[in-house]
């Protein structure tokens, strides 16, 4: 990975077979940590020893999970589920069709198994691994005709023992917020407006709303969830918050950039409103109570999204003054480590400091990162091989898979769908830049593969009681890749 500070590196191998039609089977090596495992951490790695000491310790999981500690069909720890076993399969069907050409058999197209770092974080592999692809696909002389990503599906409702596989996948958004109250001393509360109060209200407005939730036909999304919510204050004083920061995982299966924003522009706006009358009220119930008599309510808030709060300090300071502004802003927050999240964050709050507006308010904009939402195409031969092998080893076949995937970074999106996040990503660049974050959309639409997702069984994930099944994962998920691979490089189906 060029330029990687942890000179991490993707791992790949090609099998060279007849023709050009190539079918990528792509996956990710890295896991989230093991610091929620608590006193069985030093065994999250090691299964056979990690289920012994969660029997021992069974009646602290749920009656699912000790049946499956019972049971050899299950195997426990980190990784098993997200996604070492998802590795384990596209493995062993590659080594399958290695045996197959060693021992003199036919192919009739060419088999690349693609493993990358960093899909838990910002799926840095796979946006290297793009400029990879396009290469081959040039210097090699192949056309890639899709690509199988296997990352675990787990149970959608209790009892839920179905097998899915996927032929496309969620997209997300992160979309920050930023909350300005009015600053006032603890003694005076209503004097001001509390930031912390705002943004209270707005999570409670936005997160896990199941009707924020996208859908697409009777396929829903999971609904937004808020990952963070805090104001600026880093130490103790008496002195109300006056802004603070949150950003929403906004999972998306046809909604835009631009829908998101509007939509949440909207709810913001109400939220704030309603949220300013109602501390208004509480402020003339305690005038009562003092037997002071209360003054009118002139506060009337606002919400906008980043492009306009960055129109409005560029009429009042200049836009070269805001420019060089930002850039400091940026440049002395990268060196000091901070994550591309919270330096979005303080730049929205320096922008807003220079555009001469006042609270109470808030501003919606984007933060890293961004997966696009991926909707197979119907007429599309790869994803009818996959629909056909599924549906011969007795999977249910859906259109979207409903986790963020390195898959989204393979299909081309329409160039208008980004306007909008380009527009209110503060951090967005157009060309790759360490201070900021871009995405290779040249090499992405060169590519413009279709992607299936045939993945593991598992429940669980990033959780201490992760684990895979077993007899579906590694007797069925390889067969169900191997005779799609097949299906899509126009041998037909598999025999075994």
């Amino acid at each position: 990975m060029p330029d990687d500070p942890w000179e991490r590196c993707v791992s790949w191998a090609f099998l060279r077979g007849d023709g050009p039609r190539t079918v990528l089977l792509m996956s990710h090596f890295d896991t989230v940590g093991t610091e929620d495992y608590g006193a069985l951490q030093l065994h999250a790695l090691e299964p056979d020893v990690l289920r012994e000491r969660m029997r021992a310790i069974a009646p602290q999981f749920s009656p699912l999970t000790q049946a499956h500690l019972e049971s050899d069909d299950w195997l426990f720890g980190r990784g098993t589920a997200d996604m070492k076993s998802g590795i384990a399969a596209h493995l062993v069907v590659l080594e399958r069709f290695v045996q197959h050409v060693r021992n003199g058999g036919r192919l009739p197209g060419n088999v690349m198994f693609l493993c990358t770092p960093d899909e838990e974080c910002e799926s840095a592999g796979i946006l290297a691994s793009v400029e990879l692809l396009a290469t081959m696909e040039r210097e090699r002389d192949i056309e890639f005709v899709g690509a199988i990503n296997n990352d675990y599906f787990a149970p959608q409702y209790e009892g839920d023992d179905s097998k899915r596989v996927y032929t496309g996948t969620v997209g997300k958004l992160l979309a920050g917020l930023y909350v300005r109250g009015v600053e006032t001393h603890a003694g005076e509360p209503y004097a001001g407006c509390d930031a912390d109060l705002l943004l209270a209200e707005v999570v409670r407005a936005l997160s896990m709303h199941a009707d924020l939730a996208d859908a697409d036909g009777e396929e829903v999304a999971p609904p937004p969830v808020m990952l963070k919510a805090s104001d600026f204050k880093e130490e103790y004083d008496v002195q109300v918050p006056f802004d603070a920061y949150a950003y929403l995982n906004y999972l998306t299966f046809t909604l835009s950039p631009k829908n998101v924003a509007s939509r949440l522009l909207g709810i913001v706006q109400d939220t704030l409103r309603h949220s300013v009358a109602r501390v208004h009220g509480e402020r003339v119930r305690w005038h009562e109570r003092a037997g002071i008599a209360a003054p009118p309510e002139k506060a009337v808030p606002v919400a906008l999204t980043y492009e306009h709060l960055l129109r409005r300090a560029q009429a009042l300071s200049g836009a070269e003054t805001v420019e060089k502004a930002l850039e400091e802003t940026n440049r002395v927050l990268l060196q000091s480590g901070v994550d591309a999240r919270l330096r979005s964050a303080q730049i929205v709050r320096r922008l807003w400091d220079l555009s001469g507006l006042k609270g109470p308010a808030a501003v919606v904009y984007y933060s890293p990162p961004y997966y696009p939402h991926v909707s197979g195409d119907a007429s599309s031969g790869f994803l009818a091989a996959v629909n056909d092998a599924a549906r011969a080893h007795g999977a249910q076949v859906l259109r979207r898979y409903p986790y963020m995937s390195d898959g989204s970074y393979l299909s081309a999106q329409p160039s208008d769908d980004l306007a909008a996040l380009i527009a209110n990503m503060p951090l967005w660049r157009a060309e790759p830049d360490p201070t900021g974050y871009s995405l290779p959309l040249d090499r992405i639409r060169e590519l413009n593969v279709d992607v299936a997702n045939i993945g593991v069984w598992g429940h669980a994930a990033h959780t201490r009681e992760e684990r895979v099944n077993v007899p579906y994962s590694c007797g069925q998920v390889p067969v169900i890749i191997h005779d799609a691979v097949l299906r899509a490089l126009g041998a037909g189906p598999a025999n075994t």
